[in-house]
C-alpha cells in the first residue's frame, strides 16, 4: 500500500471538506497536525489544527484558504474535488480494507448519479450492477463486477501517482 506524506492527507482531506463529505472537519484537523509534526509551519495551518466540531464552517472554509496558499496547494488541489476524495476509498480497495462492494455502496450514497467525475459516475452504476447480481436479474457474476470495480480503483491511484 502507498504510504502517503503528510501533505498530500491534507490534499485529501481538504477535498473531503469541499465535497462536504462526513467526518471532512475531522480529517482536515488531524491532517493539518500531521503536517505541523512533519515540519511544516504556519499560521493558518496551526489554527485549522485546532478547529472543533463546532466552528462556523465558513470560518473553516477560510482556514482551508488560507492553507492553500500558505502550502502553495493549488497545483495538488487542481483535479476535481471529488476525484480526490475518492483516492483514499480506492486504496482501501486496494489495500484489502474494504470490499468492491462497499466501495460503490459508499459512492452511491455520497454522490449518487449526479457527479461530473467519471470514476464516480462509472462506481455508481457499478453499484446497480451489484443490486441486479444480488437480485438475480444481471447474467454477470459478482467477481467480474469485483474486477471492473477493482481497475477503477487502480486508475484513479495510479493517476494520482502520476499527479
Amino acid at each position: 500500500m502507498t504510504v502517503l506524506s503528510p501533505s498530500d492527507r491534507l490534499v485529501e482531506a481538504i477535498s473531503w471538506w469541499r465535497v462536504g463529505l462526513d467526518d471532512a472537519r475531522a480529517a482536515l484537523s488531524y491532517a493539518a497536525a500531521d503536517v505541523l509534526a512533519a515540519g511544516e509551519w504556519g499560521e493558518a495551518l496551526a489554527e485549522l489544527a485546532g478547529i472543533s466540531a463546532g466552528d462556523n464552517p465558513f470560518v473553516v472554509d477560510d482556514l482551508v484558504s488560507r492553507v492553500v496558499v500558505e502550502l502553495d496547494l493549488h497545483h495538488a488541489l487542481s483535479d476535481a474535488p471529488e476525484s480526490i476524495a475518492i483516492r483514499s476509498k480506492c486504496r482501501a480497495v486496494l489495500s484489502d480494507e474494504m470490499s468492491p462492494r462497499q466501495l460503490t455502496a459508499w459512492i452511491h450514497a455520497q454522490f449518487g448519479h449526479r457527479s461530473d467525475c467519471m470514476e464516480i459516475e462509472v462506481l455508481a452504476e457499478l453499484d446497480d450492477d451489484y443490486d441486479m447480481v444480488d437480485s438475480s436479474v444481471s447474467v454477470e457474476d459478482e467477481s467480474v463486477v469485483d474486477r471492473r470495480v477493482l481497475e477503477i480503483a487502480e486508475a484513479v491511484v495510479d493517476r494520482s501517482l502520476r499527479s
